[in-house]
This record gives structure tokens, sequence and C-alpha cells, in this order.
């Protein structure tokens, strides 16, 4: 556990992708789904955005249907938040 928590520790960074591959090795732990784990390294990392419900309502437009917690919608969220980090810094929100 100690181990693939500090993998995942490791493979933090700021482009989605890599996000997503941090997620993914914290998932490998019992219990610990794509949310949980955007939590896990949010809490070690204020670059990861925490895929909380009213979050992702927010990203997808108040679609209740995109409320899904597998690594695929994970992914998406990761990708629009990332779009939207470029629109804010670039002053186009």
């Amino acid at each position: 556990m100690k181990g693939v928590t500090q993998k995942g520790f490791s493979e933090i960074e700021t482009t989605p992708e890599a996000m997503a591959t941090a997620i993914k090795t914290l998932s490998e732990l019992k219990g610990v789904g794509p949310a949980t784990a955007t939590m896990i390294l949010q809490a070690k990392s204020d670059d990861i955005p925490f895929m909380s419900d009213e979050a992702m309502l927010q990203t997808f437009g108040g679609d209740k249907s995109k409320l899904k917690y597998d690594l695929k919608t994970c992914q998406a969220f990761l990708n629009q938040i990332d779009d939207i980090v470029k629109l804010l810094s670039k002053g186009n929100f």
C-alpha cells in the first residue's frame, strides 16, 4: 500500500495525462476509485482537481448523466479542467 501511494505521489505533474497516470496508480488500492484518488492526490498537490459531484456538474454543464466515477470520465474531467485553466490564464472566461 505504501509503495503504491509513493508511486502515485511521484507521478504528480500538471498535464491531464500525467494526472491520469497518478490517479490510475492510486486506484490500484483496495476501495480507491478515481474520485477518491483525486482527493488523495489533491491533498498532496493543489494542481490536481478533486473529482467532486459539484466540480463535475460545473465542468460538464450540469449534465447529471456524466456523473460517472470511472477512469474514462476522470480523463474527460481532467481535460475539461485543463481547458478551463488555459482560458482563465488568457483572461478569456
